[in-house]
């Protein structure tokens, strides 16, 4: 430890009413008055405590031999002077957790120079109306889908534009064709899926795993029922959340669901032990072999570690989709299975979600093939698909002065879902109209939040709400 001895001459007031006797020389650019450290070195432990926190920044200081506790840290982050917040013009508002699900506050950015202007404690309407009252400059404001924050900048700057974020309308269109598909499952299915489904011992699941679906299965239609128990007895998607302990995605997913969840079953029906083997599964059966034992061998020579069971399991299954008659002698060669390309995986209504708003150019040819097929098997999908591609168009192009007549047009042709996407729309047009002109997003609002969870987390639960504005505040400035 370093000691330095100061030499300071002191002054003696000869007047006999002055309240101080003695003046003590100052040095201004080395040591404050009644300081036990430097400014120099004071201003390290500001500038490492605002980086890293209290824990972290202790071990660095001990590292290059400072010695500094984590409460000495946090306590010189508190006193530092936060910066002034200059007249944003255009605003992000976006809320953070600071219990994941439970306790939430609200982080505000000025989306022209990216910087975070403020935290709040909460995320109350009140709290808002009063930050954007103090704060008359604001012009436009961006925002995701919340309810909450539109009433509150209604109120606190109904001078202010507010702009509906991209993404969100995009997620929020997601949801409902998510729905859409799962009423309409039946489509989705592949030929190879449906003859699982009529032959469960084709299935390479063990009972053990069958087992776990099964309870699994039974905890989410439970759940279900209870969500919609408490939703008939008029609560709402954040009491649900708060009285189940559930996520508020599976509330709003399951409130808006119509019959309860079906039992996952895996895409996959091939084994993973067998997967690399069934180019060469697939060559052989070509070839005219049908003899499970046979190919089993071959496999063996090749590094197949599995029984003959797992081959014949396979066999079985490619001889009910081909349909050719149960031999187990030699055939003539016949191209009946590509080896090079297996048939598709059956599409779960999130994935067939996801193909809809895709663009048609970014498709791969396997994907495009599996969008032409299921636009053949019903025309409402065809009619479904040419309209959410128009939208996603509309956002992609930022066209909201299509919007009036992509709404009227879902209003008389589309289907359940879109047209109860529509309807959140229209109460919120004016946002969603200007989100669709105007380049504001919540893209550096996003990212704020991301780095401000990185911050939080990094305080070890020792930060208490001022500190973690001091620091996310100071820390941006310098």
């Amino acid at each position: 430890m370093l000691r330095l001895q100061v030499h300071a001459r002191r002054f003696f007031c000869d007047t006999p009413t002055c309240p101080r006797q003695i003046f003590t020389e100052r040095f201004p650019t080395e040591i404050a008055p009644y300081a036990r450290r430097t400014l120099r070195l004071e201003h390290w432990l500001q500038v490492v405590g605002v980086a890293l926190g209290g824990e972290a920044g202790a071990r660095l200081l001990r590292e290059i031999g400072v010695s500094a506790s984590p409460d000495t840290l946090l306590a010189r982050i508190r006193a530092l002077t936060q910066p002034a917040i200059t007249n944003p013009r255009v605003v992000g508002i976006d809320e953070f957790a600071f219990r994941r699900g439970r306790v939430f506050g609200t982080l505000l950015v000025d989306l022209e120079t990216r910087q975070i202007l403020d935290l709040l404690p909460d995320g109350n309407r009140t709290t808002v109306v009063q930050w954007f009252q103090d704060h008359p400059s604001v012009e436009i404001v961006s925002r995701d889908r919340a309810y909450t924050f539109g009433e509150a900048i209604r109120q606190g700057a109904p001078q202010a534009m507010q702009v509906a974020d991209r993404w969100h309308l995009l997620a929020n269109l997601g949801e409902r064709l998510e729905e859409f598909w799962r009423e309409r499952k039946g489509l989705l299915r592949t030929p190879r899926q449906t003859i699982l489904d009529t032959h469960p011992a084709l299935r390479n699941r063990t009972p053990r795993i069958t087992t776990q679906s099964q309870a699994e299965h039974e905890r989410c239609v439970e759940i279900y029922q209870r969500v919609k128990e408490l939703q008939g007895r008029g609560l709402n998607q954040m009491a649900i959340h708060r009285f189940l302990g559930i996520s508020r995605p599976t509330v709003r997913r399951y409130m808006q669901m119509q019959r309860p969840p079906e039992m996952r079953r895996s895409p996959d029906d091939t084994s993973p032990y067998i997967a690399p083997f069934v180019p060469y599964i697939l060559q052989r059966w070509n070839d005219g072999c049908r003899n499970a034992t046979q190919i089993w061998r071959e496999l063996r020579e090749r590094g197949f570690a599995q029984s003959p069971r797992t081959v014949s399991r396979y066999l079985t299954l490619l001889r009910y989709e081909s349909g050719v008659p149960w031999t187990f002698k030699t055939v003539e060669p016949v191209q009946i299975s590509e080896p090079t390309a297996p048939p598709p995986l059956a599409l779960t209504p999130r994935q067939a979600a996801r193909l809809f708003q895709r663009r048609p150019d970014k498709l791969t040819k396997r994907e495009r093939q599996q969008v032409g097929d299921l636009c053949a098997k019903d025309e409402l999908v065809a009619q479904t698909y040419a309209q959410v591609q128009s939208f996603c168009e509309m956002v992609r192009t930022r066209g909201g002065t299509h919007l009036s007549d992509w709404l009227a047009t879902i209003e008389q042709q589309g289907c359940e879902q879109l047209r109860a996407f529509a309807r959140q729309l229209q109460k919120d047009r004016d946002a969603v109209a200007a989100g669709l002109t105007l380049i504001w997003s919540q893209g550096a609002v996003e990212g704020s939040v991301n780095r401000l969870k990185l911050i939080k987390r990094s305080g070890y639960g020792r930060m208490s709400f001022p500190t973690l504005r001091q620091r996310v505040l100071i820390r941006q400035a310098s």
